[in-house]
């Protein structure tokens, strides 16, 4: 009975592990699809504007 106990408990850490590290990567990976989409659209604004200025 321990020894099922013992399994449940590492599985139930592991499980909780991968939740918080999810917890942290998520945001990271929206933050930079953030930051590209931002630098795109400034460089995008520029071409544009270089291009109405001719």
């Amino acid at each position: 009975m321990t020894h099922l106990h013992q399994e449940f408990v590492i599985a139930a850490y592991i499980i909780f592990a991968l939740a918080l590290l999810w917890d942290f990567l998520a945001p990271q990976f929206s933050y930079r699809k953030t930051l590209r989409s931002i630098y795109l659209r400034a460089r995008r604004n520029k071409t544009n504007s270089r291009d109405q200025a001719q």
